[in-house]
């Protein structure tokens, strides 16, 4: 979906040097904890629970997989803190 975006894609940020890039399926861990620790999805039960990570790990596996989807993460110092999915929906205007 972002062929045309230069990933992985350095910069600057307030905190540092950071990496834009595609997620990968050895993200899930970063992803899981990332999720618990937001308080909407925390509110829905995410607790980045082991017994969960086989359902996180397909999930993942499921959108990395679909072409209309993109699963962007961004590293700083090599530590995921941050993620961002990106969904096309065709639609008529």
């Amino acid at each position: 979906m972002l062929d045309a975006l230069p990933l992985p894609y350095p910069f600057e940020s307030r905190a540092g040097s950071a990496l834009l890039r595609r997620a990968t399926p050895e993200d899930a861990d970063a992803l899981i904890a990332l999720l618990s620790d937001d308080p909407i999805s925390a509110a829905r039960g995410d607790t980045a629970s082991a017994e969960d990570r086989d359902a996180y790990s397909s999930a993942l596996a499921e959108i990395l997989a679909e072409p209309s989807n993109d699963l962007l993460v961004v590293e700083l110092d090599g530590v995921v803190v941050g993620t961002r999915q990106l969904t096309s929906i065709p639609g008529m205007a």
